[in-house]
């Protein structure tokens, strides 16, 4: 007959099995942990062979180094759970600590878990933007952060997150969930209408005129060298009614998009408001907000900081918000307005032709006077002037458009740029005639239909910047008098574009930061904009304000 175990048997079964697992399972853990240590002695060992042998093979790279009297050490970068890096230096044949490394490999683990290495010659201590963005929301103990769609953000008044970025001044928002780093331009870098009238819903289609401008046209006229650290990550498209604090996209939709804007909850979340206009995401213009209010209205920032609703068919700055990878490099700087963090650029002075070095943003200098690269083509860089026309030195001057509405050579403003303000620029033979395309634009007009127009032109040397180009807004350097004081609507003034709205209207952007259509006998000042040879070179700069490129 068969039976089962007694109560006893079965007391010394479980007793003998604890034993056995408590001996065991740390072995095994032991197991584990060394087999991970030697993954890892058998990786840096890798690196460094491949190491020599790169540098072996390609030894008449570097005329200044005498490989056999010099070491190879890896800079080991480590992705922590919370988005930002760990770093150790190590000697891969003793895996010591080391402070003097002459040769250096710097290794992370990428977001895929993936290791990567880079080669750098001379000692190099990188510093990577998720370190710092990391360290800001660490030490925001006086306004906190805030959270949405996983990320973690700052809040209030910030004076040491700016970063210079392709052609632009960007303010370091935070950190998001994949451990990448939030940037916002801190300039409308143009002004054009969030859709057609009762269009407020369709931002992410094809029918969207601000994604499509930020990813088409804005992010086509980046430096792509430069652009490889800008990632897709989601944008969260959640209509409100109301001004609301939502920390995640429940009730809304996603959609994948390297460009995008901030929600009106990241603005309200950030404690920016009109009480609060000097918190950093309020920047004294009005701009959109990738918040629909319905379809008819979307949410805005006005200069004031205040979020309110308007009219799609209305025009707001665009204020481009991207994702970098959490190792683009920091090169210098310390994150103030005047000295802003370097992004994932040179800072050597640069010579040659102008059109290899340029990116959209950039300053140049010509004859003294300083401009921003609105684009370049073909035919040309267009260049805007940093400033206001001045006919008597120290005072804006305003002009009425003409007339009627008409860019012509033979009257209004036209006539004034190319008569008087082109001397007052300096009349430099780089200057050179082109078309100047002038549109009909009405409210609700998507911005392809202003820029591809090209059936009403005038041959003239200075024309207007027109609604739509990049740079159609208020520059920076304009709002903060030269990066000396934080962001101000009242440093900057009405100026005329190119575009009409009728025979008797012409577009302007009003010193807040968004474009409009007024009467053309109204007085508005002036921003020269020229295009220069691309066989034009450059002698010095590095296309900062501080260091603009100078051409020959």
């Amino acid at each position: 007959m068969k039976r089962g175990f007694t109560l006893v048997e079965m007391l010394v079964i479980l007793s003998a099995l604890a034993i056995m697992f408590l001996i065991v399972i740390p072995e095994m853990s032991n197991v584990s942990r060394k087999t991970k240590e030697n993954e890892y002695q058998r990786f840096l060992s890798d690196v460094f062979l491949s190491t020599e042998a790169y540098i072996q093979k390609n030894i008449e790279n570097y005329p200044n180094l005498n490989y056999q009297n010099r070491k190879v050490y890896v800079y080991f970068d480590e992705l922590l759970n919370s988005g930002y890096l760990k770093s150790t230096i190590l000697d891969p044949k003793n895996d010591k600590s080391v402070k003097d490394e002459d040769f250096t490999v710097q290794v992370f683990v990428d977001e895929n878990n993936e290791y990567k290495y880079k080669l750098y010659e001379e000692r190099y201590n990188p510093l990577f933007i998720s370190t710092v963005a990391q360290s800001l929301l660490d030490n925001n103990t006086e306004y906190g952060n805030y959270t949405y769609m996983n990320g973690t953000y700052l809040k209030g008044v910030q004076e040491s997150n700016y970063v210079w970025y392709n052609g632009f001044l960007w303010r370091i928002m935070g950190v998001n969930e994949d451990g990448t780093v939030r940037l916002i331009t801190e300039e409308n870098v143009t002004a054009i209408p969030y859709g057609a009238s009762g269009e407020g819903l369709l931002y992410a289609t094809n029918e969207g005129y601000i994604n499509d401008w930020l990813n088409d046209y804005f992010l086509d006229n980046l430096d792509e060298n430069k652009s490889d650290v800008i990632v897709e990550n989601d944008w969260c498209l959640n209509t409100t009614s109301s001004s609301s604090v939502r920390t995640d996209c429940s009730g809304g939709t996603t959609f994948s998009a390297k460009v995008g804007l901030i929600t009106v909850d990241e603005y309200n979340l950030s404690g920016a408001s009109s009480t609060n206009s000097n918190y950093f995401l309020a920047n004294n213009q009005y701009y959109w907000t990738l918040t629909p209010y319905s379809s008819s209205n979307a949410w805005f920032v006005d200069n004031t900081g205040n979020s309110a609703e308007r009219l799609t068919q209305r025009t707001a700055g665009l204020r481009p918000v991207i994702n970098v990878t959490f190792e683009a490099e920091i090169i210098e700087g310390n994150g103030t307005l005047n000295n802003a963090y370097i992004l994932n650029q040179s800072t050597a002075e640069q010579t040659g032709k102008l059109n290899k070095i340029v990116t959209s943003g950039e300053y140049v200098s010509l004859v003294e006077k300083i401009y921003r690269v609105v684009s370049k083509d073909e035919n040309g860089i267009k260049l805007i002037y940093d400033g206001y026309y001045e006919e008597t030195s120290g005072t804006t001057y305003t002009m009425s458009y003409g007339s009627d509405s008409t860019f012509s050579l033979s009257s209004g403003i036209g006539q004034k740029l190319n008569d008087d303000v082109l001397p007052w620029l300096g009349n430099s033979d780089k200057i050179i005639e082109t078309n100047w395309y002038q549109s009909d634009f009405v409210l609700g007009t998507s911005y392809k239909e202003i820029l591809n127009d090209t059936s009403n032109y005038t041959v003239s040397k200075i024309g207007l910047i027109k609604v739509g180009e990049m740079l159609s807004g208020q520059s920076v350097s304009i709002l903060t008098k030269g990066y000396t004081e934080e962001s101000n609507a009242s440093n900057s003034n009405y100026y005329w574009q190119l575009d009409n709205d009728s025979a008797l209207y012409s577009w302007y952007n009003d010193y807040r930061g968004y474009s409009s259509g007024d009467y053309t006998t109204s007085k508005y000042s002036v921003r020269p904009v020229i295009v220069v040879s691309n066989d034009t070179t450059i002698s010095s700069g590095n296309g900062t304000l501080q260091k603009p490129y100078v051409i020959d």
